[in-house]
């Protein structure tokens, strides 16, 4: 492709240190390995004494039969050191195959690098002895990695990962700019307090009287470097009782995320910024993967594996949500664009905390996933809270796997597979009268991964 930048697998280590290089490099092969092979991929996590069975990424089900592809971010080069941790990485999948069950179809080495001549001949003659155990063995050296990610089904891959002048996701809105004072140190086109370089997602909403304004965007840490984080920030150009409650909820995320530090599926604190009493940053870790609408829609009505890694997504989200509830709060402002899919997992996370700990206000939210008692909090049975999470994320659901905003059309006309016992739980979380919906968003998630065995499967509820 004329004009595409080359791929670069330093950058991985560039953005994210060393360790974190080779956790994102992971994230990026999950991803291409779905984009590949056109079917669901996911990255296990490890699990106790028995660590992750040898697996980095997976195709398939470990009650049957799997693809595995194996990780390894030597982005030094492959030499001899390197020839007796890939032996452990393939004794480790056969000694989970023998200890599980499942059969192992092709286990796949990928590494950001070339072999020399002596490795490669190292390599040829280490598949040739394994033989034996039935699996066929193959290598995704950088050569084939660049290839693989040259290909059109890879362009949001290579895009997300190794584009350095990378555009704006397209429904993002456009970016205001607010006349601020060039000295004054705070949010301007490329910097923030002088140690963030933002992204071109960054984005303004003033409030209507232009009192306060809420700022969002990624950004890279200049200082320390390497540290990406999601910036949201209050700024008072004059005193108001609404932008001042703004800043008491930021804070009060800030302590939330202390609270929740270690939680699943939620980001982490990296710091809370002031600026004498006019401006409060929180800056949270970022989530590396595709957003819920890049990877799972809503586009158009989704098939039956499409529904079933829609359920498995969701359920991830409630789990998070429900240590959100747990200590009195809620996201309130739950969209595919806040839910991020790290990459080969069915499993999505929260890009930030949303509304938890903020005041609610009239409208708040975001169309076409806000429940009724956002719009009019004041006539509402209950006040925003945990059941509008629970809307929420029906919304998302019903949405993404119908293709159609609002309960419309019954999912089992759009998959016949659908159960009939989610459909039915579904249309309770959706009911106006949050009173009426699932009292507890476990119920919701146990409900959410029953489906996705029977979508797995193929089987009728």
């Amino acid at each position: 492709m004329t004009g595409m930048p080359s791929v670069n697998f330093l950058a991985h280590a560039m953005r994210q240190n060393e360790a974190g290089g080779r956790i994102e490099f992971e994230q990026m092969l999950g991803m291409l390995v779905q984009a590949i092979e056109g079917i669901q991929a996911r990255i296990p996590e490890p699990s106790g004494s028995e660590g992750d069975w040898g697996i980095d990424v997976l195709i398939g089900e470990l009650h049957g039969r799997v693809s595995i592809w194996q990780a390894k971010y030597y982005i030094d080069g492959f030499n001899s050191k390197h020839h007796e941790k890939v032996r452990r990485s393939f004794k480790s999948a056969l000694d989970a195959r023998a200890k599980h069950h499942h059969v192992i179809d092709r286990w796949i080495l990928c590494i950001p690098c070339t072999m020399p001549p002596a490795s490669d001949r190292w390599w040829g003659e280490w598949v040739e002895q394994q033989e034996d155990t039935g699996i066929k063995i193959g290598l995704w050296d950088e050569n084939k990695l660049r290839d693989l990610l040259a290909r059109p089904e890879a362009d949001h891959i290579r895009n997300l990962y190794y584009n350095p002048y990378r555009s704006p996701v397209d429904d993002h809105p456009a970016p205001i700019t607010l006349a601020v004072p060039a000295d004054d140190g705070q949010w301007r086109p490329g910097w923030i307090n002088g140690h963030h370089l933002l992204h071109e997602d960054a984005v303004e909403t003033p409030a209507a009287d232009r009192s306060w304004v809420w700022r969002q965007a990624t950004a890279d840490r200049i200082s320390p470097p390497g540290q990406r984080v999601v910036l949201r920030q209050v700024q008072l150009f004059r005193d108001s009782p609404h932008g001042r409650a703004r800043q008491d909820g930021l804070v009060d995320q800030a302590a939330l995320l202390d609270d929740l530090a270690g939680v699943r599926g939620l980001p982490r604190k990296a710091e809370l910024i002031r600026v004498g009493d006019s401006v409060v940053t929180l800056a949270t870790t970022y989530s590396a993967g595709s957003s819920w609408r890049e990877a799972l829609g809503p586009a158009t009505a989704l098939d039956r594996l499409g529904a079933a890694a829609v359920t498995a997504a969701a359920a991830a989200v409630c789990d998070s949500l429900h240590e959100l509830h747990r200590r009195g709060h809620a996201h309130r402002a739950l969209s595919p664009d806040v839910l991020i899919l790290r990459e080969g997992r069915l499993a999505a996370v929260l890009r930030d905390l949303g509304l938890a700990a903020i005041p609610v206000t009239p409208g708040e939210g975001i169309a076409p996933y806000q429940a009724p008692e956002q719009l009019r909090p004041g006539l509402a049975p209950v006040p925003p809270g945990p059941s509008t999470d629970i809307y929420q994320v029906a919304a998302l659901v019903h949405h993404s796997i119908s293709g159609m905003p609002g309960a419309v059309l019954p999912l089992r006309a759009v998959v016949p597979e659908f159960p009939d016992v989610l459909e039915d739980m579904l249309a309770r979380a959706l009911d106006a009268d949050p009173t009426r919906r699932p009292a507890d968003i476990r119920v919701l998630a146990a409900e959410l991964r029953r489906a996705r065995e029977v979508l797995s499967r193929g089987a009728m509820s």
